[in-house]
């Protein structure tokens, strides 16, 4: 049976232990570019999908900044996928656009590490993106507020990978590098520098917000209560 990697046991330990404490709401805007009209919808999600921008040159680093951008960058619909603007009464010329409003106090972004590439069997496999992705350790999310990051998990590729945690309950303590059993400090330069190379889920909390500690506390009260995986 395939081993679940570090992505699918997050998530299988959030919708058992703390559903609602990373989940946002994003608005999704189709609009008319030629009246200008538009429609909101506002889809609840449980974090943050983020990709690679296409490389440019020389320049293979990202930032989370471009992926961001890359994230909420208007989207021009094709001729076949237009929408029925309500009214002009046709289908016309659209797009669509992501806003990030109002953000919760807690929540992370994933990175699409893996591309899906066929071989020259004609087998599709996930690959390993090995790109820099440079993740600062605050952020200004425009209106929701300035976010710090307080925890990063990183893949190593290998014949079945390999994860390593990285966490800081709060700015006045060191980073811990928790690898299997193992749980050591770690300076801010070596934890920048792997997560800028093997980053791959970031958890972000907003300043003015508790400290991670107390929701830390909260779920491993209830951990015992979660099901072996299965």
């Amino acid at each position: 049976e395939k081993p679940w990697d570090a992505g699918e046991v997050l998530m299988y330990l959030i919708d058992h232990i703390c559903p609602s404490t990373f989940r946002l709401t994003i608005k999704s805007q189709l609009c008319c570019l030629e009246c200008s009209s538009h429609v909101d919808h506002l889809p609840e999600l449980e974090y943050l999908t983020l990709q690679f921008p296409p490389l440019q040159g020389q320049r293979r680093a990202a930032t989370l900044e471009d992926g961001l951008n890359m994230y909420l960058a208007k989207e021009e619909f094709l001729p076949s996928e237009r929408w029925s603007c309500f009214n002009c009464k046709k289908q016309t010329r659209s797009q669509k656009q992501l806003f990030l409003c109002n953000l919760p106090n807690y929540f992370f972004i994933l990175l699409k590490r893996f591309s899906c590439k066929r071989t020259e069997s004609g087998i599709f496999e996930n690959r390993r993106i090995d790109r820099i992705f440079e993740v600062p350790f605050e952020h200004n999310f425009g209106q929701s507020g300035v976010y710090r990051l307080y925890a990063a998990i990183c893949h190593y590729a290998g014949k079945i990978g390999h994860f390593v945690a990285y966490c800081r309950p709060n700015s006045m303590q060191p980073w811990f590098r928790c690898d299997d059993l193992t749980c050591e400090e770690a300076s801010d330069d070596y934890v920048f520098d792997d997560i800028r190379r093997n980053g791959y889920i970031f958890f972000f909390e907003r300043k003015a917000a508790m400290s991670p500690t107390a929701s830390l506390d909260a779920i491993t009260q209830h951990i015992s209560r979660c099901k072996t995986l299965q």
